[in-house]
């Protein structure tokens, strides 16, 4: 990163997150390196059955999920949404370059902005065991369902 880069980011942590200021406060549990866990790893500890959109019919997902209570994880329900073309880190990088997104709160309440440029270069490079995170607090206002999907289930 260069040193303007880890100015605006050094600025955000301590005005968002001043309780972790001290020396290596941001880093010192050190959970990036030592906190690695595989999806395998992962899923060998998950209990919760996994079924794909594809393979299960509604009648089925109700019999054997809904009416039982038992929860489940579907995956490819949103393999053909646009935002899996849309939302990656290159074009949100080029559309929201100078966009300031808030990334926390000071101690008087007031919104910590960090622009997007700077951000994806924290999260390329970053270490801390607690990071700093964006959101839109508005996202969601604007209700176009252009592209929107209902699933089966």
């Amino acid at each position: 990163m260069d040193h303007r880069t880890k100015k605006r980011i050094r600025e955000a942590k301590r005005k968002a997150r001043p309780e972790l200021n001290e020396k290596h406060g941001w880093c010192k549990m050190d959970c990036a390196r030592t906190y690695k866990m595989s999806i395998e790893e992962v899923q060998a500890h998950d209990h919760v059955p996994r079924i794909s959109e594809d393979d299960m019919t509604e009648a089925d997902f109700i019999s054997k999920f809904e009416k039982n209570y038992i929860p489940v994880v579907i995956s490819d329900a949103q393999s053909d949404w646009e935002a899996n073309r849309k939302w990656t880190k290159e074009r949100i990088r080029k559309k929201y370059r100078n966009q300031r997104f808030k990334c926390g709160e000071d101690d008087d309440g007031y919104s910590v902005k960090l622009k997007m440029k700077y951000f994806i270069e924290y999260m390329d490079h970053n270490n801390d065991d607690s990071p700093l995170y964006v959101f839109d607090s508005s996202f969601g206002e604007v209700h176009d369902l252009t592209g929107a999907t209902v699933f089966r289930f």
